[in-house]
């Protein structure tokens, strides 16, 4: 069975300083997204012996914890990716730029409605940015807990972790991310969202945002 295996960033850990400290890229990826990669791979491992009859375990909790794991990594792997170093990212131009202004007004009215669904997340979760081919239209919505509510078939364009650890205070001042969801968005690369946008919104696989 292939295993999930933890991407690289396409940057160093310090890439986003001052907004996200060394430190806390090197917490949050090698630590926090290795476990959600090491937990999904778990679960597959669990329902395999189950499948297998070498287990009784609940087949709920087992789809439960990869449901959980594996959005963490999927969820991750886009984040990363949707962030760039100071003077690479920021307002976006071309199709993608098209769209959020038909679709919000502006990308200043993009950025608030963006901004205030991180904000009101309840608990520990994530604002995404998608877009629905029936409707023609990007959409913002949230995810709880984490665990994948995500509408089948529409594509991951920008992704913002709630992370729970800021809300909570439990990190040190020092190592507290400066990052608002304000400020992602401004940090934002947008080429590949573009790219696949302006790929007609195909479903097909080789014109879905590549996020590198």
């Amino acid at each position: 069975m292939r295993k999930y295996e933890l991407p690289q960033l396409p940057y160093s850990y310090e890439a986003l300083e001052p907004y996200i400290s060394r430190e806390i890229m090197t917490l949050h990826h090698s630590k926090h997204h290795r476990a959600y990669v090491d937990g999904a791979n778990a679960a597959l491992e669990r329902l395999e012996k189950q499948r297998r009859g070498e287990s009784q375990e609940n087949v709920r909790a087992i789809l439960r914890d990869l449901s959980f794991n594996l959005s963490g990594h999927k969820l991750h792997s886009v984040f990363w990716c949707n962030m760039a170093p100071q003077g690479k990212g920021g307002k976006p131009g071309g199709a993608i730029a098209d769209q959020i202004n038909k679709d919000f007004g502006s990308f200043e009215a993009f950025k608030k409605q963006f901004s205030d669904a991180a904000k009101n997340v309840e608990a520990v979760g994530w604002a995404i940015l998608t877009y629905d081919q029936e409707s023609d239209t990007l959409l913002i919505y949230q995810v709880e807990k984490q665990n994948f509510m995500h509408p089948p078939h529409l594509p991951l364009l920008l992704t913002l972790d709630v992370w729970e650890h800021t809300r909570l205070g439990v990190l040190p001042p020092r190592l507290r991310p400066t990052t608002s969801s304000t400020r992602t968005t401004e940090q934002a690369t947008w080429s590949s969202g573009g790219t696949w946008l302006t790929g007609t919104m195909s479903t097909n696989d080789s014109l879905r945002p590549k996020f590198n």
